[in-house]
């Protein structure tokens, strides 16, 4: 998890924003980019 994680360019201290949550998925804003996320993966991260 960590390495897809690090592939996304989310990296310990990296600023993360969401942009929108629907039912069962998460936009996210890393950097310059936008992923979309489903929520079982999102959990994975800590705030």
């Amino acid at each position: 998890m960590v390495k897809f994680l690090f592939s996304l360019g989310c990296y310990p201290g990296e600023p993360l924003t969401v942009i929108s949550r629907k039912k069962n998925n998460l936009v996210l804003a890393v950097k310059d980019a936008r992923y979309n996320i489903d929520t079982e993966l999102a959990k994975t991260i800590k705030i």
